[in-house]
């Protein structure tokens, strides 16, 4: 990788490289995790001889999967930020015995590049470029977007997630406090909050999205109830994904950040007394049908 980590990515990072060796178990072997990335690799529908980047690749349960499919004389690129990750999909890989996948370690904002050319990473390249549950990870979106779209081949597709509105409310109430509490905000929604939005980072980029969905949800709906979200609160800080074991150490932090969680899912239950937080996801496809201007 090229450039240095900011502290942002570093503390991304070490987020994932502390749930890589227990992430593909997380939520077992019908749960989110698993279910998603078969829904990726259906999506992405690879065939014999295929080109596929897999961004934000995790411990490679995406990637593997395309890489059998496209077949020898086809091939996947996995970028992680996480080493701890990339360990483990190269590990899986091997065991496999898939030999047309490779992992790197690096920043998946930062592929139109020196380091990204080394690994084989250039632009007019791939066939499909995925990016599973990890667009939120990325600060500018726009940008994202737009890098990923000159490395598409004519005829290549992007896809990625975004969150609902209405999921993952746990995670967007923690987006919203996360500098009050002095933790660094790890994922935003910020621009990119609806529908409309998110086609809009397709188009501005110069890819017909004609094929973008909304997905199913991944759960029946999790109940979050203004009366017990400071249990819910105390139920996130003991899980490893929500917070680094060096953040809310400081006396008095975990209590003022339960109370300004609470606040959070008081307004967003509007009075009802408690918010269904679901598990669905705009899901962002768009082609490359032209040559795209340089911006």
């Amino acid at each position: 990788m090229a450039k240095p980590l900011t502290p942002r990515l570093q503390n991304i990072r070490s987020i994932y490289d502390a749930r890589a060796p227990t992430y593909d178990h997380e939520t077992g072997p019908d749960g989110f995790h698993p279910r998603q990335a078969a829904d990726y690799v259906k999506w992405a529908s690879p065939v014999q001889g295929c080109k596929i980047l897999d961004l934000a690749c995790g411990t490679g349960a995406i990637g593997i999967a395309c890489a059998r499919l496209a077949g020898p004389s086809g091939f996947v690129i996995g970028v992680d930020i996480s080493p701890a990750s990339l360990k483990v999909a190269r590990r899986k890989a091997e065991k496999e015995k898939v030999w047309n996948v490779k992992f790197v370690e690096g920043d998946i904002a930062d592929l139109v590049s020196e380091w990204a050319e080394k690994e084989g990473i250039r632009e007019g390249m791939f066939d499909v470029i995925t990016c599973a549950s990890a667009f939120v990870l990325v600060e500018d979106h726009p940008g994202a977007v737009k890098s990923w779209a000159k490395l598409l081949k004519i005829g290549g597709k992007v896809i990625f997630d975004v969150p609902t509105g209405d999921s993952m409310i746990k995670g967007l109430v923690l987006e919203r406090i996360a500098e009050r509490i002095g933790i660094v905000r790890r994922y935003t929604r910020e621009g990119i909050d609806s529908e409309e939005k998110v086609r809009a980072l397709l188009t501005d980029a110069g890819l017909d999205d004609r094929e973008f969905f909304v997905s199913e949800s991944y759960e029946a709906g999790e109940i979050l109830r203004v009366e017990g979200a400071r249990n819910t609160f105390d139920e996130m800080v003991r899980e490893k994904k929500w917070f680094r074991g060096d953040e809310l150490v400081k006396p008095g932090m975990v209590e003022k950040a339960k109370e300004l969680f609470c606040k959070e899912i008081e307004k967003i239950a509007e009075g009802e007394g408690q918010v269904r937080s679901w598990l669905r996801f705009y899901v962002a496809v768009g082609r490359r049908l032209s040559e795209i201007e340089s911006s």
